[in-house]
């Protein structure tokens, strides 16, 4: 999982999950086509075609923000900048350091539950 963060941090310095805005949210449930509906986001082009979904993805962050995360008139991305639901501890990419540590304490306690006898 490490090197995974490692290699999302380096090609992708910044991430924006829909999934894990979702969660902080109370009452949402279903896929990326059920919040834009819900959103009111009108997709262009035929389901799970990569140019369809990038814009409907696009989109529907813009209004989920827009519905759910302004401060002073702006999209305040603080709680959900660079996380990302699903993976670690805490689901986060900026915790990176905490992850290695984690990571680094679970291999070592891998040999103490080794049986002895």
């Amino acid at each position: 999982e490490k090197e995974f963060f490692e290699q999302l941090k380096l090609y992708f310095p910044t991430i924006y999950d829909i999934k894990y805005m979702t969660s902080l949210l109370d009452g949402h449930f279903g896929g990326l086509q059920k919040l834009a509906d819900d959103l009111g986001c009108v997709r262009i082009g035929a389901e799970h075609q990569a140019g369809s979904d990038s814009l409907l993805t696009m989109s529907t962050y813009f209004a989920l923000g827009r519905a759910k995360f302004i401060s002073n008139g702006k999209i305040d991305d603080s709680k959900y900048k660079d996380e990302l639901f699903g993976y670690g501890a805490n689901h986060t990419v900026r915790s990176q350091a905490r992850l290695v540590s984690m990571a680094s304490s679970a291999e070592s306690t891998a040999g103490s539950d080794v049986d002895s006898n």
